[in-house]
């Protein structure tokens, strides 16, 4: 897979220097998925299977789940308005 990245972001993220969305917001999530870990996302659903959107996640206090908000300046940011826990 050809990414559209600089050695010099690499290093930063390599370095701790960023989180990866911070390093490469320009990358979709499979693309950053792929740098951690060197799977593509077609690999990644034959070894896992197809992500199921339905899943209720319970919030950090256990009581109820997770109400997701995509963030309006990166469709691959969400967070939680109950406990403001953040999805990538």
């Amino acid at each position: 897979m050809d990414l559209p990245i600089t050695q010099e972001q690499l290093d930063r993220w390599h370095n701790g220097q960023g989180l990866i969305q911070e390093v490469f917001p320009h990358l979709s999530k499979e693309q950053r998925e792929f740098l951690m870990t060197g799977a593509t996302q077609e690999e990644w659903d034959n070894e896992f299977g197809e992500e199921d959107e339905d899943v209720a996640v319970p919030c950090v206090d256990g009581t109820e789940n997770h109400n997701w908000v995509r963030n309006d300046e990166d469709e691959d940011d969400c967070y939680c308005d109950r406990c403001g826990a953040r999805e990538y």
